[in-house]
């Protein structure tokens, strides 16, 4: 059995003359534009994926589900995910011309040569966790079942590789305790580092120094997430996989604030702090054989001087998908946000949830559209009234009214992981209930 690494999470994984691709995202300028690879993979030969035999698709965040890559590839490929309570990934794959193949949880599924897959749902989706401000699961009163990402397992009666994909160990604990209570050693294990979201580079109410400080609390918690992994499963071997990617255009300037480790520094402090197992790096194209115990190459890590050069020459100057869309007129986003607070009131009295936080939503520098989370409908008003609890959210205007045309055109959790969302709230306080109905103000 092999992995060969090529971007982010997405690896072949080979075995019994099999190939399995998983989250390929291989084409830069997902979420809208703001998300580049790094390392940079240019001009990638998508000829060397025609002998694949299934791909591995965890969940819909454009990383993973990358419809920009899915394009390229042979459509002849199934697709294999998990059987979701709703369609929703099931969809939009098929919407790109692949057959896909969904799988019960926690079925150890034969595919050829025998060669086996277990997808298995990471949990109960909750953004306390992985940092992600917006919920991205199926919206219900108790937050039960509102699964998002997946973990799978791939083996072949020898050996066995566990990828555990955007799963914070929170998360997906319960998953993994199913997983080794079903299998008796991992032999690879396949974990994410660092994590992917808005907080804190995006939040306005804290001042830079603040911003500093609140990513390294949060680094600290994906570190120990990585590590949890690891130590539960005591696998032969692990390997850190995902959370190398730059934002472009003007987002640039967010970078010193993002909570993201550093994947050699953390592969290194994961052997040092435990002695079951062996942690592997691997560079683009770059394979390790489970069968020799050897990889194909000895991993060269980037240079920050490198790293800066690429975001100052190359990133700042990207432009955004939306920046060329046609100009937006204030009157356009006012009614825009008039016919979206129906449905995010529907949605709001249908799930019984009451808060007297106000939502403002920025339209210009002088109007701002005041969302009411109690029944009191909607306003526009010239100023944010800072005498009650209030949440406000600005963002480009082009992408606002993608947004409130609807998930097929833009999403606010998508907006909010590539970025694009500056958020302030007073008191600094998380309220999941808002930000779930926000999902719904869109027409």
């Amino acid at each position: 059995m092999k992995i060969t690494h090529l971007n982010g999470a997405c690896e072949i994984i080979q075995a019994n003359g099999i190939k399995i691709l998983t989250d390929p995202w291989l084409v830069d300028g997902e979420y809208y534009g703001s998300w580049y690879m790094y390392p940079p993979l240019p001009n990638f030969d998508f000829d060397l994926l025609n002998d694949i035999d299934y791909i591995y698709v965890s969940h819909i965040h454009p990383d993973h589900l990358s419809k920009l890559t899915l394009e390229k590839l042979n459509k002849e490929i199934p697709v294999l995910i998990h059987k979701f309570s709703t369609p929703f990934l099931k969809i939009n794959i098929e919407q790109l011309g692949f057959s896909v193949i969904e799988l019960e949880s926690n079925v150890r599924t034969h595919l050829k040569n025998d060669v086996y897959i277990n997808i298995i749902p990471a949990g109960y989706c909750n953004p306390i966790h992985c940092a992600k401000t917006f919920g991205c699961g199926k919206m219900e009163t108790n937050f039960a079942s509102t699964i998002v990402d997946t973990l799978c397992v791939i083996d072949n009666n020898e050996y066995t590789v566990l990828n555990v994909n955007d799963c914070p160990f929170p998360v997906a604990k319960f998953a993994i305790k199913s997983v080794l209570n079903s299998y008796n050693k991992i032999d690879f294990l396949i974990t994410g580092y660092t994590g992917a979201s808005a907080y804190p580079q995006c939040f306005s109410n804290y001042s830079n120094s603040e911003k500093l400080q609140k990513a390294q609390e949060q680094k600290q918690y994906y570190f120990d997430s990585g590590l949890n992994f690891i130590t539960h499963c005591k696998p032969t071997y692990f390997m850190l996989h995902a959370g190398t990617y730059i934002l472009a255009g003007k987002l640039v300037n967010l970078e010193p604030y993002r909570a993201i480790n550093d994947i050699k520094d953390t592969c290194d402090k994961y052997n040092e702090l435990q002695n079951t197992s062996t942690g592997i790096l691997l560079n683009s194209y770059e394979s390790f054989d489970l069968v020799t115990k050897e990889q194909s190459a000895p991993y060269k890590h980037f240079t920050s001087a490198d790293r800066d050069l690429y975001v100052n020459n190359v990133l700042r100057h990207k432009k955004y998908s939306f920046e060329n869309d046609a100009v937006v007129e204030d009157l356009e986003l006012i009614s825009l946000c008039i016919k979206s607070f129906n449905r995010f009131d529907r949605k709001r009295t249908e799930l019984k949830f009451y808060n007297e936080t106000m939502i403002y939503i920025k339209i210009n520098e002088y109007v701002f559209a005041k969302i009411s989370f109690n029944g009191t409908g909607i306003d526009f008003v010239k100023y944010i009234d800072d005498s009650v609890p209030y949440l406000s959210l600005s963002l480009p205007k082009k992408l606002l009214k993608r947004i409130l045309l609807g998930p097929r055109y833009a999403h606010w959790n998508n907006a909010e992981i590539g970025s694009f969302i500056t958020y302030f709230r007073s008191p600094d306080v998380y309220e999941r209930e808002i930000y779930y109905c926000l999902n719904y103000f869109h027409i």
